[in-house]
């Protein structure tokens, strides 16, 4: 099973929210004061809605970010970070999450080569070995 990023997660529940509604990206780029490529850059994951924006749509349809981002994901704790070596420089790596139906769970890593999904649940790697 794949392991998403938070840019990820909250874009599916943004669309999930376009769906409900009946609404398009160019919608909520009008919504947002953005061109219609910026949303699709959004909800596909490659660049992140800002707070204000999560804002902007919540409040626009009389939600709460809760009801927004989903229920699993604003209030479950996060789980402290994972830290890699990157061009000898320690990185923190934040929680990923791993879809579960219609909530997620979060994992420590985002990593592929930290983290992997197999028939026990999350286990060790064992890339490079």
């Amino acid at each position: 099973m794949e392991t998403l990023n938070s840019k990820q997660v909250i874009a599916r529940e943004i669309k999930s929210m376009l769906a409900r509604l009946g609404l398009t990206q160019r919608d909520l780029a009008k919504l947002l004061a953005i061109t219609p490529a910026g949303v699709s850059d959004k909800l596909h994951g490659r660049s992140s809605f800002t707070f204000d924006e999560l804002l902007i749509i919540a409040g626009s349809f009389g939600l709460s970010l809760q009801e927004l981002l989903g229920d699993e994901l604003v209030s479950s704790r996060v789980p402290s970070p994972s830290y890699v070596e990157e061009k000898g420089k320690k990185k923190a790596v934040p929680a990923g999450f791993i879809p579960t139906g219609t909530t997620y769970q979060m994992v420590t890593s985002t990593e592929p080569e930290l983290v992997s999904v197999g028939p026990a649940g999350l286990e060790p790697a064992t890339k490079g070995l």
